[in-house]
């Protein structure tokens, strides 16, 4: 069999391995193509911690190449155009709308008095794939009550198991830089069917040092210290 082999360049320094694996299943899915491979490596820093994914060359079946690159110049192009406001039909805030069951694509499916659930139809992750809110507009998961927050997870729950889902992620974004695109709080309930559906959850870049935390948080909470 005939393969040709095209290149991408990825950030040595962005652990790209997480996105790897995703376009690599996208394009065997998409384009219908069984054999898509991929050379390269992980580059690793000091002990071992992954500094950044390097998967520079592909390759796919000669007759398939056309149609593989085509979509990802399709992807290319698409990563370029800004993504759309997120506003709800009457100019406001969309999840308010949402609340109200005024946004189509954004169906009621469980409610409660502080806390509405809906099948996210405009953006879906994967089939299945559900945003819990509060009635009340707050931006931020931590402007929530108590009774909020846990009328938030119970409806959450309570459609997982109507899903009858056994690997799931739940997501939730606060602040712009953590990812947040609608400023009214939120969570996201992402059904992982397969490896290539649902979220890629890939870690961090740097190492990090929690020493002495656990201690600080305990007494900011006047939390016990922890019995040994």
């Amino acid at each position: 069999m005939a393969f040709r082999v095209f290149s991408f360049h990825f950030d040595p320094e962005l652990d790209a391995t997480g996105f790897v694996g995703w376009l690599h299943s996208h394009l065997a899915r998409t384009t219908r193509t069984g054999h898509v491979v991929v050379c390269g490596r992980s580059a690793r820093g000091p002990a071992d911690h992954v500094r950044g994914g390097i998967f520079d060359y592909w390759g796919c079946p000669a007759g398939a190449a056309d149609h593989v690159l085509e979509e990802v110049r399709a992807l290319i192009e698409r990563g370029r155009q800004p993504r759309p406001a997120h506003i709800g039909v009457r100019g406001g805030c969309l999840v308010c709308g949402a609340a109200e069951g005024a946004c189509p694509g954004l169906p009621i499916v469980a409610e409660g008095p502080r806390a509405v659930g809906v099948l996210n139809e405009i953006e879906p992750s994967a089939r299945g794939h559900f945003v819990f809110f509060p009635r009340r507009h707050v931006p931020n998961l931590h402007d929530l009550d108590d009774a909020e927050t846990m009328e938030i997870l119970s409806l959450l729950k309570r459609v997982a198991l109507a899903l009858e889902l056994k690997e799931y992620n739940v997501l939730q974004n606060t602040g712009a830089r953590a990812g947040q695109t609608v400023f009214h709080a939120h969570v996201h309930l992402v059904p992982k069917p397969t490896a290539a559906a649902g979220l890629i959850v890939q870690g961090g870049l740097t190492r990090v040092d929690q020493t002495g935390l656990a201690r600080e948080i305990g007494h900011r909470l006047g939390a016990p210290r922890a019995r040994r």
